[in-house]
């Protein structure tokens, strides 16, 4: 026989919960939706915690006990998600309270919309669970009319509401994610509660204070004012880190930022004695001036007073903003002089794809085949076709009325209407002005909606529907090799321009004299090229210099390693270092592209510059030097 589904498991970490736990297990046991599995792990507790769940758990079957030796919080509600078979999953807190319909409402709301995660409305208690001092802590007015909603389409204020006790999350998406808690004495459900909602697709939310969460009580979050701050520190780092490597967007990470911030300043407030407020001082501003790069923070008070320092220049009044030197004239607006580190603004195939799953509510209803703009605007024009399930087509295609699904089977008169042409982005708009004029004579015949992936700030004319906001300079996966920053970049040769010679051919004699005239080319640039920086031999640079003649190539300097031989530079093992000595020593060089992935990694570590990968495709260190 078939073992029942169970729609919720409620995992809950309990140390020494001490008269709170009673009322909290009860409120999990009194649920309405009957069908749930309450983990209950105990973290080691001393106090009579771990004989009062063996009670309650002998009384009723849906709660299990996991005993821990004294782990902490996040290594217990690890240990739950994996003990977990819910189709979803609740953080309860063992000292709070959850209404009745928590669960049930939460769960039916979540698989009516097919999310990720459901949100509902909290009550913050005091001690005794007497007075309530906030009600409704969700900002519902700024949540978008339209359910479910993604991150991007809410506002990143939703990081403001990144506990977990008052959200369920769809267990297969945690999984999937790769989403756990940050082992931490305290600040630990940052992380998860963060990547989750930036990582989720879809969030729906329940409306109504279904979760009351006692404040002051000692060990949880809210009571500890000394060890949160260093741990709020290494948390935001730990985040920081992942959004980056999950190649989330700048403005995501910027927002991130800004609740660490205002976190910062909460503490601060919070702290009396002057030498405690020192050390707080001295650990947020280490941290500070690697995140709050963004003007837009300086007038979220009070954190204006620990990143601004005001001194003078002359005639100007120069403040320093995280380390970024904004100079002031007289009774004149502020201008820029130099920013330190700027963004590249790269997206890869990850990073369209989960652009678009996210944003297709903004699509058209009744879409009935979807038009891709060569070249670039065909990837994404039949991933939306994929997403939506339907028929998709190139613009040329489209015009001569044939649909390539199924060879030059002809379109059908009267089933195609609504039509969705694709392209991946719009800068200057004079690509979408010409795919508009190609379209004209069919406008009257199909109603066209013209899509572009990613908008420039300053695009004119823009797309009927644009998806992110990127200004330049950026980079795509699909052809950041076919793009004018060649003209700022570093290319290598092997691997980049040309195959690799083969172990036979890389003798460091004839054949491999042979093999660098004759080397099969692999991409040769539209642009002009910056920089070659290879690791072949200055001895062999006539006949590279004949290759690249003969095959198109066009680059203003070619920097070859000067080692007598083969051997020599195997013993010597500095190819990354050479190549990363020259990129750094290039200060107009704001990239550099790589054949080899260790190589990659170990160029922008050492140049401290953005290096991609061609054998990859993946974007190492995205940040460089802009003027």
């Amino acid at each position: 026989m078939a073992e029942k589904s169970i729609p919720v498991s409620v995992i809950m970490p309990v140390y020494n919960a001490g008269v709170y736990l009673k009322p909290a297990l009860e409120s999990l046991l009194e649920q309405t939706l009957k069908e749930i599995e309450i983990i209950a792990v105990d973290d080691g507790s001393t106090d009579g915690s771990g004989q009062l769940l063996a009670e309650y758990a002998a009384r009723d079957k849906r709660l299990k006990v996991i005993s821990l030796k004294r782990s902490g919080a996040a290594a217990a509600r690890n240990r739950g998600i994996e003990a977990a078979r819910g189709k979803w999953l609740w953080f309860a807190d063992a000292d709070d309270i959850a209404a009745p319909g928590l669960a049930e409402k939460m769960y039916r709301r979540g698989e009516e919309t097919d999310s990720d995660m459901v949100i509902c409305q909290a009550n913050f208690l005091d001690v005794d669970g007497k007075k309530t001092l906030m009600k409704n802590t969700l900002v519902v007015n700024r949540l978008p009319p339209a359910e479910p909603f993604s991150l991007p389409d809410a506002g990143t204020f939703l990081f403001t509401n990144s506990a977990v006790w008052n959200k369920l999350y769809r267990r297969d998406f945690v999984i999937g994610k790769d989403i756990r808690f940050q082992n931490l004495s305290s600040c630990n459900d940052v992380a998860f509660g963060v990547l989750a909602l930036a990582e989720a697709a879809r969030i729906c939310t329940v409306r109504e204070a279904l979760y009351n969460y006692r404040i002051g009580i000692s060990g949880n979050i809210s009571a500890s004012r000394g060890r949160c701050a260093a741990n709020i520190v290494m948390a935001a780092r730990y985040v920081h880190d992942e959004l980056e490597r999950r190649h989330f967007r700048q403005r995501i990470i910027d927002r991130f930022y800004a609740r660490i911030a205002h976190s910062f300043a909460y503490e601060y407030q919070q702290t009396t004695g002057r030498w405690q407020k020192h050390k707080l001082l001295k650990l947020f501003k280490a941290f500070l001036p690697k995140a709050l790069f963004k003007r837009q923070f300086k007038d979220e008070a009070p954190i204006k007073d620990l990143l601004f320092k005001k001194t003078k220049l002359g005639n100007k009044r120069v403040v320093r903003l995280a380390g970024i030197k904004i100079a002031y004239h007289k009774k004149e607006k502020a201008v820029p002089v130099r920013s330190a580190k700027s963004d590249l603004h790269f997206r890869g195939f990850n990073q369209l794809a989960f652009c678009i799953r996210s944003n297709l509510r903004k699509l058209p209803e009744n879409v009935d085949l979807v038009v891709g703009v060569p070249r670039s605007g065909i990837i994404p024009a039949y991933m939306i076709a994929l997403f939506l399930n339907k028929p998709a087509c190139s613009l040329n295609e489209f015009v001569n009325g044939c649909r390539p699904a199924n060879g030059n089977r002809p379109l059908k008169e009267g089933t195609v209407r609504q039509v969705l042409v694709v392209d991946d982005s719009v800068y200057s708009g004079s690509a979408l002005k010409k795919t508009r004029e190609i379209l004209a004579p069919l406008a009257g015949k199909y109603e066209l909606t013209y899509l572009c992936i990613y908008s420039h700030p300053k695009a004119d004319p823009k797309p009927d529907i644009f998806f992110e906001t990127v200004p330049t300079p950026r980079l795509f996966q699909w052809n950041y090799l076919n793009h004018a920053v060649a003209g700022r970049a570093c290319f290598d040769i092997d691997g980049v321009l040309c195959f690799d010679p083969s172990e036979e051919q890389n003798d460091d004699g004839p054949k491999y004299v042979d093999f660098l005239l004759h080397a099969r080319p692999l991409y040769i640039p539209g642009y002009k090229i910056a920089a070659l920086v290879t690791s072949r031999l200055e001895k062999y640079r006539p006949q590279t210099e004949q290759w690249l003649r003969e095959n198109g190539v066009q680059y203003d300097k070619l920097y070859m390693l000067n080692v007598a031989s083969k051997e020599e530079r195997i013993r010597l093992g500095c190819h990354a270092d050479f190549k990363a000595e020259t990129y750094k020593r290039l200060d107009d060089c704001i990239l550099f592209v790589e054949s080899n992935s260790r190589q990659a990694r170990q160029i922008a570590e050492k140049s401290g510059k953005p290096v991609i990968c061609a054998e990859t495709d993946e974007m190492f260190g995205n940040f460089g030097e802009l003027s």
